[in-house]
């Protein structure tokens, strides 16, 4: 996969293309991103636009051989409104060279909501609590915005945050244990539970794997 990095702190986090060279399955670690792609069908030219969704656990997708993906990746939390999509859907099958990535870039950044105020407030809070005393709201108040806005709850962020900081804290000579306290978890076996239910293998055997390793240091939630 080609990545191409974008200003930091706008709503794109980067460019990708890929072309699948084999049937071998594409593993899609949970980064609190949603990907705009565009999927193209060499033999029949025909293009298609996927939003993908917002991944709780690993999806492990087959992909046909040959057929090229072209995407840009939002920065975790941004969303688009659902207008936005349709017009670009209805743009992609109107013109026969597709759709210039400038012009989607500057869809993107005009009509993106970054979600910066709710998402930092989760990561410095570190309790839905935290979080809601940080923006001067309830709790109550706090969820109904965060599904309203990103369409996952508190929680979800909170949990993905502190599951990406222990998976950035693998590629260090951290110990498990210090991993587990450093991220937040109340010990190693909840830290244990955890990161297999959300990664799809337990830390340590995470760890031994370099594909899945190299996965984890692609761009996504930072926590």
């Amino acid at each position: 996969m080609k990545l191409a990095s974008f200003t930091e702190g706008g709503p794109i986090l980067a460019a990708w293309d890929y072309v699948p060279r084999d049937r071998r399955p594409v593993t899609v670690l949970p980064d609190g991103c949603r990907d705009l792609i565009v999927r193209c069908d060499p033999a029949t030219g025909a293009r298609s636009l996927i939003f993908s969704g917002l991944d709780a656990f690993p999806q492990t997708l087959a992909l046909p051989v040959g057929q090229r993906y072209a995407g840009l990746r939002l920065r975790a939390g941004v969303t688009l409104p659902s207008w936005l999509i349709e017009d670009l859907r209805r743009e992609l099958a109107r013109r026969s060279g597709g759709i210039e990535p400038d012009v989607v870039g500057e869809a993107i950044a005009s009509y993106a909501d970054l979600n910066d105020d709710l998402l930092g407030a989760v990561t410095a809070g570190r309790t839905v609590l935290g979080a809601a005393r940080l923006l001067g709201v309830s709790e109550r108040t706090l969820h109904r915005r965060m599904i309203a806005r990103t369409g996952r709850p508190p929680s979800f962020w909170l949990d993905l945050a502190r599951a990406r900081r222990a998976l950035a804290c693998l590629s260090t000579d951290m110990t498990l244990v210090e991993i587990a306290m450093e991220a937040g978890f109340a010990d190693q076996a909840h830290f244990t539970r955890s990161f297999g239910a959300r990664f799809g293998e337990p830390p340590g055997a995470f760890r031994t794997k370099p594909t899945l390793m190299r996965l984890a240091q692609l761009p996504g939630f930072s926590g």
